[in-house]
């Protein structure tokens, strides 16, 4: 966001603030031995030098500040948006003011991107989770102004984007053998099949089609489910949707469609239990039964 400083104030700045917007990177210590910090440093100085280009001199120095604590191996906590006065009214054009229509998103967002930093996603996918964090300030920094919506919705769909991909597990376990489960994990907000998974339903299905005389009558049911983040409405048509999608696959490789039945469980029944309103990877799947 551009805040800008009387003369005076800019002329009061230290000059020595300025060596990583002049073509200098920030520092890094020995003590930044982590895939994470360090690509969470990376991310923070781009972050500082686009709000210098914008003459946003306080966010410039903010950022810039966190960078060097993530090089330095001590990552910073992501921003608050109640502490950055996000949908207060108090912005420089109230009257539109973006953040009082995503002020409840923004604090749920940043309950689940906390979830992340405390687990294992900084150390299992560290490039995703420092985009995550870097991403989530910039739609925080945003709202805080709350009037540019092009620039608000860039920073807030990229912050989702880096999440699923920060969230996301092994999309299939092996193709199972006769009377186990076969589950296919979705990311975020998705029931978009990836090309893992339709290899392990390939494998499935070729597994299904060599054993037509099974002791339940050939039947394969496909269950779909959510996790709790989201209304109990919309998780009920997204996991019926990720039944759909693996339904749809195993006919596509030659399964017979009156063998199929799929069921949409919704958030009702998590392979993790979670409180309302956690995004749990696990529980993002859908799972294929037959015997």
């Amino acid at each position: 966001m551009r805040k800008m400083l009387p003369v005076a104030a800019l002329l009061a700045l230290p000059l020595a603030g300025c060596s990583s917007m002049m073509g200098q990177d920030t520092p890094q210590s020995a003590a930044a031995t982590t895939p994470f910090t360090q690509a969470l440093a990376s991310e923070y100085r781009q972050f500082a030098d686009s709000e210098y280009a914008q003459q946003d001199w306080p966010d410039t120095y903010s950022f810039r500040d966190k960078a060097q604590m993530a090089a330095e191996g001590r990552p910073p906590a992501p921003e608050d948006p109640t502490k950055r006065g996000v949908g207060t009214g108090l912005q420089l054009h109230p009257e539109v003011d973006i953040g009082k229509e995503q002020r409840g998103e923004a604090i749920a967002g940043r309950q689940r991107l906390m979830g992340a930093l405390t687990g294992d996603a900084p150390r299992r996918n560290p490039q995703a989770t420092a985009r995550a964090q870097v991403a989530y300030d910039c739609w925080v920094e945003q709202l805080e102004e709350g009037w540019q919506r092009d620039d608000i919705e860039r920073c807030r769909k990229a912050f989702n984007t880096a999440m699923g991909e920060m969230e996301s597990r092994p999309v299939a376990q092996a193709a199972p053998t006769p009377g186990e489960r076969l589950q296919v994990y979705f990311a975020f907000d998705s029931a978009q099949l990836t090309p893992e998974s339709r290899q392990a339903i390939a494998s499935a299905a070729r597994d299904i089609k060599a054993r037509p005389g099974t002791r339940s009558g050939g039947r394969i049911e496909v269950d779909g489910h959510a996790d709790r983040a989201g209304s109990d409405t919309y998780n009920e048509q997204l996991s019926q949707a990720r039944a759909q999608a693996v339904r749809q696959e195993l006919q596509a490789e030659g399964v017979p469609a009156d063998r199929i039945t799929t069921r949409a469980y919704g958030e009702r029944t998590p392979a993790v239990p979670t409180p309302d309103g956690v995004a749990q990877p696990e529980n993002r799947r859908t799972v294929v039964e037959f015997d």
